[in-house]
């Protein structure tokens, strides 16, 4: 008995030993498992939405990057806009001609609050302006302005017109018509830069106010007045 009895306790403890054996290697193999899907449950959604990103990028179109706006808005029946290189641009709102609205000192003038950025100006289509006054009083950094398409038959002011524009080299005045004109005081006053200025076209009939038109023009070498008759003027 006692033999037999050791013997069966040999076999139990051999049979135990096993199924312990089998139930770790169990164990080991169940968190291999879990292992392996917690690995492809991480990797997977990186990978969808890199194939994702992908997928939006090559249907997306390639757009150029225009340059910004900087400001702007509407005056009288004309559209003003200052882009991101400055420009200044004037057009009528429907059709091809417009009408600017008018103003009756510097703060009133669509783009004053912008006058610093602005550095080039042009007006589109037929402009009229019944008033030219302040009109770019302050553009300091404006170099050039093509004002060849507006119309000023009826202005009867142009004072401080383009007064303190220190930058500016260049200006396109060939359509103006100033046969109503009385006031060109300060028209040119603090233009450092501009070197010529042709108003050969300017009737200057009407005009009685002039003082101080080219006022600190330090870079003047060329003015044609030709056509200029100052019996009128009183300043």
């Amino acid at each position: 008995m006692v033999i037999g009895t050791g013997t069966f306790s040999i076999a139990q403890r051999a049979i135990r030993t096993e199924n312990r054996s089998r139930t770790a290697i169990g164990v080991l193999i169940a968190a291999a498992c879990v292992f392996v899907c917690l690995l492809a449950c991480c990797m997977t959604p990186t990978k969808a939405l890199g194939a994702e990103t992908t997928d939006l990028q090559a249907a997306t179109p390639q757009l150029v990057t225009q340059s910004g706006e900087i400001a702007s808005g509407t005056s009288g029946t004309c559209n003003w806009v200052i882009d991101g290189d400055g420009l200044l641009t004037v057009s009528p709102k429907s059709g091809s001609s417009g009408k600017l609205g008018t103003w009756s000192d510097y703060s009133g003038v669509p783009w004053y609050s912008y006058r610093t950025k602005i550095k080039a100006v042009r007006f589109t289509g037929q402009i009229e302006a019944d008033s030219c006054k302040y009109m770019f009083y302050g553009c300091s950094n404006m170099t050039y302005a093509d004002l060849s398409t507006i119309d000023t038959s009826k202005a009867t002011v142009m004072f401080n017109m383009f007064r303190d524009c220190k930058s500016l080299t260049y200006v396109d005045l060939s359509g103006f018509d100033t046969r109503n004109v009385n006031d060109m005081q300060s028209m040119f006053d603090g233009c450092e830069k501009l070197d010529s200025v042709n108003l050969s076209t300017f009737d200057v009939s009407k005009v009685q106010l002039m003082n101080y038109m080219f006022y600190d023009c330090k870079s003047l070498k060329y003015l044609d007045l030709s056509n200029f008759k100052t019996d009128k003027i009183h300043y």
